[in-house]
């Protein structure tokens, strides 16, 4: 395994990775009980409920810069179960999976072989919302995860975190508030954070607010949706993506860090076919992204950039 030189241009995914570690947007429906675009699920007003989403989605093979190229194939699925008191105050326990498969292709120097395959991400969260009076709410999201190339290697490789965030109602149509997250993370000091909670009614039809958006898979981001019917919505979200894993004990990179970051923009158009199930068909890519290997004490071995990947995928979600 030969480390390749580093591009002396300065990226756009560095600008992007700055930003994010500094401000993260959290997922709307943990801080707001306000009505959610009609091809949303509806939300039962108290009492028990369960959440199930699966899905998949493709990259096509993209260009590295020093050569070789690579493509990813994914799908997942999430479960939760929660409570709900009153429309405002809410607890759920979620797990989480989602698999990862690269395909990389003539990468010459940099690795003779591939330097990871299938790589598996694990999470479970416990969060909760609180309506603390009329106008302000909170919301306490303690999470679990795990991410690893080798299911063996699951248990030993566990990091985890919380945000805990307020958000105030500044008018009928716009909510907004600040909160504070932590994040321990693999060979690296824990990453500290400010979240922004957003949630502004631009009109009757047309919103912008904070979550995962509709083709999310990892990290927060800004949403702007449009109301189009009683059964569509179309969507447009961004995010930064970094997905950081423990590769297998042999191979390329053997019980080293891989990463894999990026900007993410996504397209989606979302069909609610009944009133607890909608599918959301999305495209989009990721950009200014960059893949590399580090060894078991967290030092970079190599690094690899590339432009734009485009992807398309679909999820299906229920709930009841």
């Amino acid at each position: 395994m030969m480390p390749f030189e580093r591009a002396i241009d300065i990226r756009m995914g560095c600008l992007i990775q700055v930003a994010a570690t500094m401000i993260w947007l959290v997922p709307l429906d943990l801080c707001t009980a306000q009505d959610a675009p009609k091809a949303q699920l509806s939300r039962p007003s108290a009492g028990w409920s369960s959440s199930w989403q699966f899905g998949g989605r493709t990259q096509a093979a993209t260009r590295l810069s020093g050569g070789g190229r690579f493509g990813v194939s994914q799908f997942g699925f999430n479960a939760s179960l929660g409570y709900q008191e009153q429309p405002s105050n809410r607890i759920a326990f979620s797990l989480s999976y989602q698999q990862r498969a690269y395909e990389f292709q003539s990468l010459g120097r940099w690795m003779e072989a591939q330097p990871w395959e299938q790589v598996h991400f694990l999470s479970l969260s416990l969060p909760i919302r609180r309506q603390l009076t009329p106008d302000w709410s909170m919301m306490f999201i303690p999470t679990l995860r795990t991410m690893v190339e080798d299911l063996s290697d699951a248990d030993q490789n566990l990091t985890g975190g919380a945000i805990v965030g307020f958000s105030r109602q500044i008018s009928p149509k716009l909510k907004l508030g600040p909160g504070l997250g932590v994040l321990t993370q693999l060979e690296d000091n824990p990453s500290f954070f400010p979240v922004i909670v957003v949630d502004w009614d631009l009109s009757d039809q047309w919103r912008l607010s904070t979550g995962r958006g509709a083709g999310a898979s990892q990290g927060p981001g800004l949403t702007l949706s449009y109301d189009w019917s009683a059964s569509w919505d179309f969507l447009l979200s961004g995010r930064y993506e970094r997905f950081r894993f423990r590769t297998e004990r042999q191979g390329a990179a053997a019980h080293g860090i891989g990463e894999d970051q990026s900007g993410s923009i996504y397209l989606t158009a979302a069909y609610a076919m009944l009133p607890n199930a909608k599918l959301n068909l999305f495209t989009g890519g990721h950009f200014g992204g960059s893949l590399s290997v580090e060894d078991g004490s967290g030092r970079q071995i190599s690094e690899r950039n590339y432009g734009f990947a485009p992807l398309i995928g679909f999820n299906m979600s229920a709930r009841f």
